[in-house]
């Protein structure tokens, strides 16, 4: 994560370096947030980075990738998990 670089790479892109706007950075960081499993790594943890983590904790997205298998035969299935909230887990001292 970061506030002031993105990397993006794609065949539509241009060769080449662009100036990414405050709005790409923004929603790269809250698409990672979202897509992350269980860490999030940045250079430091600022004030605003911690409120964007707290309001994104229990939403979630990426790929899910299953395997199948019933006795010789196994299939493959990769899935996208649009964004969804996710219930929160009751906390042991609850």
């Amino acid at each position: 994560m970061s506030s002031d670089t993105l990397i993006r790479a794609s065949r539509e892109l241009k060769p080449g370096a662009c100036v990414a706007t405050v709005a790409e950075v923004e929603e790269f960081n809250r698409r990672t947030i979202v897509m992350s499993e269980r860490y999030v790594f940045a250079n430091t943890m600022g004030t605003e980075l911690r409120r964007k983590i707290g309001e994104l904790k229990n939403v979630r997205a990426g790929f899910v990738f299953d395997n199948l298998f019933h006795g010789d035969v196994s299939v493959h299935v990769a899935r996208f998990i649009p964004v969804q909230m996710i219930a929160e887990k009751p906390r042991d001292n609850e």
